[in-house]
Formats: structure tokens, C-alpha cells, sequence
């Protein structure tokens, strides 16, 4: 916890147990945006996230989020499993009051923390840590843990799309496919980790494991409607097919 409130984050509230229901209590940066938040059990960051909302509008989502909101549903399981077992779960903040500029650009420091934090910290609630045995983890094993950690998740994203796209394309008969990063990100139940489905579809390692050309990319840098259109190596150029999130 440390780690954040040295570079500005504040305890802002807990989450609370009221007759088995989960009750927040927000005593300060209710209507901070946009803003970054934490949910720190026993003094260790469990969860980083990040709303463009007011902070008091994101976190009302995880008290009764609805089926398809399949992150608020599991975080906020994560969390009444720690109240019941008797311990705290505190929120903290961090919200940059003075927008900062590149230009006529404004510069969103809230998302622009919430990459680096994540992939340093590696919270168990965002999906990072395999197992809740932190007792077990020391600095001399850090460094190679994260490392593995990150690749993990890069290879999901590329087995996702082998699985959803690659192989009914190749089953169907066609030479071509496209990607929406929106659809895999989705998918895969992750949050906020748009980058890292870009990352393991830009890289050339994709393309080598799965014998496969980029054909084109289109879409912003980052974002959920980045798009790529992959071609076979072995095959002609013929009828695309389209990656359809289940």
C-alpha cells in the first residue's frame, strides 16, 4: 500500500458488511474524475482500477452490478468473501486535479498510471497472482514471477483468438480473419488491460506461433476498436471471417 500512497493516493473509504449486504462508505473524492482507485485488504493492494465517471458512480457499480457485468460481479464476490472472514477491506484514491497538457492535448494521468501500477503491483483481483498465498512471495523471486505472469496473459490473448477465430476459419475453409480487440478484451473477462491485447496481437510473435501475415491493421493505437486482418501463409487470399464474441 505503501507504493501508492507515496505518490498520492489517499484512504477514501471501506466497504462494510450491513446485515450480509455490502454497504460503501466514501468519506472523501466522491466526485473526483477522473480518478484511480484500490481496494487494500490487510495493508496490500488487492485491486487498481480507473473511472472516467465520478469515483462515488464507479464504485456503486460493484454493490448490485448486473450478470453481464462479469468484473464488478467477481471483484465484488472478492470482496464480501474478505469482510466475511473478518477483514478489512479499505478504498483507496488518487485524482489529479490539475489537468496537465502536451499541446492543446490534456494529459489523463489516472490512465496513464493504471498500466504500470498494475503490471508492477500485479493485484490478485485484477487476475494477476495464481494463488492467494502471498506469504509465499519475497523479493528475490519478484522480478521472474512478473515476468512470467505478463507472458501468461499475452499467450491467452493469442491462444483466445486461435481458438475463436483461427481455427473456424481455417475449419471453414478461408484464408483470412479479423480481430477486434473489444471482442477478445471482453471475452476473457479482463479490465482495463486493452493494451495488452494490442501488445500480443502487434508483435510478430503471433504471427510466427500461428503461421500467419498481417494483412492490415486499422484503428487507433490502443483501444478496444483496433482491428486485424490476418492472413494464412499456406493459403490464398479468399472469404474473411469476422471474430464473433460468444
Amino acid at each position: 500500500m505503501k507504493n501508492l500512497t507515496d505518490i498520492g493516493f489517499k484512504k477514501v473509504g471501506t466497504w462494510q458488511l450491513s446485515s450480509g449486504e455490502l454497504e460503501l462508505s466514501l468519506n472523501s473524492m466522491a466526485d473526483a474524475s477522473p480518478a484511480l482507485y484500490a481496494f487494500v485488504e490487510s495493508g496490500e493492494v488487492m485491486y487498481v482500477g480507473k473511472t472516467k465517471r465520478h469515483l462515488k458512480q464507479r464504485l456503486y457499480g460493484y454493490l448490485k452490478p448486473g450478470k453481464s457485468q462479469r468484473t464488478n460481479v467477481r471483484v465484488r464476490a472478492r470482496v464480501l468473501e474478505t469482510l466475511n472472514k473478518g477483514d478489512d477491506v479499505e478504498i483507496l484514491g488518487f485524482h489529479d486535479p490539475e489537468a496537465q497538457k502536451i499541446g492543446r492535448f490534456r494529459l489523463n494521468m489516472a490512465a496513464a498510471l493504471e498500466d504500470d501500477i498494475i503490471e508492477q503491483l500485479n493485484p490478485e483481483w485484477n487476475g494477476g497472482r495464481e494463488t492467494s498465498n502471498r506469504s509465499t512471495n519475497n523479493l528475490k523471486n519478484s522480478a521472474s514471477k512478473k515476468t512470467s505472469i505478463v507472458g501468461s496473459l499475452a499467450d491467452r490473448i493469442r491462444q483466445q483468438v486461435n481458438e475463436t477465430c483461427l481455427k473456424p476459419a481455417k475449419k471453414a475453409g478461408r484464408h483470412e480473419f479479423s480481430v477486434r480487440a473489444g471482442d477478445i478484451h471482453r471475452d476473457l473477462g479482463l479490465e482495463n488491460r486493452m493494451p495488452a491485447v494490442c501488445g500480443a496481437l502487434d508483435t510478430q510473435i503471433f504471427q510466427d506461433q500461428f503461421d500467419v501475415i498481417l494483412s492490415k491493421r486499422s484503428g487507433p493505437p490502443q483501444g478496444s476498436n483496433v482491428t486485424w486482418l490476418f492472413a494464412m501463409k499456406s493459403g490464398a487470399r479468399g472469404n474473411s471471417v469476422t471474430y464473433q464474441a460468444k
